[in-house]
């Protein structure tokens, strides 16, 4: 009798299949996100994402979401995103607040180490306020998950 994670071994050794699913919208971790293009003309913005790796917050816009299927034994859902430059396209505000420059970007894909995609699982929603005085800049804003369960 094969284990689940024997089924999985196959499933991973087997390899992915070579089309992978995009879609528009995503629930993941309480939170229900959306691509950028798709939101384009709606009131609500779920399209802002942080993900948090060694101790530092990176900030993003949700370009596109893909499902990569492994032969239809195990799905894995990436987010692609556009990620602000932590070094120049954020400032953080002594109240906790912060403000990014989506103008400034890291992972641009010029470079063969830029590398845009997250685990949907890795992924929190944050929610942004255009700032007057700034031109490209918003405040950041996380809610919680429950905001954004329908």
């Amino acid at each position: 009798m094969s284990t689940p994670e024997g089924e999985l071994r196959k499933a991973l050794a087997a390899g992915l299949n070579p089309v992978a699913k995009s879609v528009k919208s995503f629930i993941v971790n309480g939170y229900k996100f959306q691509i950028v293009h798709h939101e384009r003309y709606r009131k609500t913005q779920n399209s802002r994402v942080m993900v948090e790796a060694d101790g530092q917050a990176y900030y993003g816009r949700l370009m596109d979401i893909y499902e990569l299927d492994y032969n239809g034994a195990y799905k894995v859902v990436v987010f692609c995103c556009d990620w602000v430059d932590i070094n120049s396209g954020l400032k953080t505000f002594r109240n906790g607040h912060a403000c990014v420059t989506f103008s400034k970007l890291i992972h641009t894909g010029r470079y063969l180490h830029d590398d845009p995609f997250v685990f949907s699982s890795q992924a929190k929603q944050v929610s942004t306020l255009k700032m007057r005085n700034k031109k490209d800049g918003c405040m950041l804003l996380k809610p919680s998950p429950e905001t954004f369960l329908i």
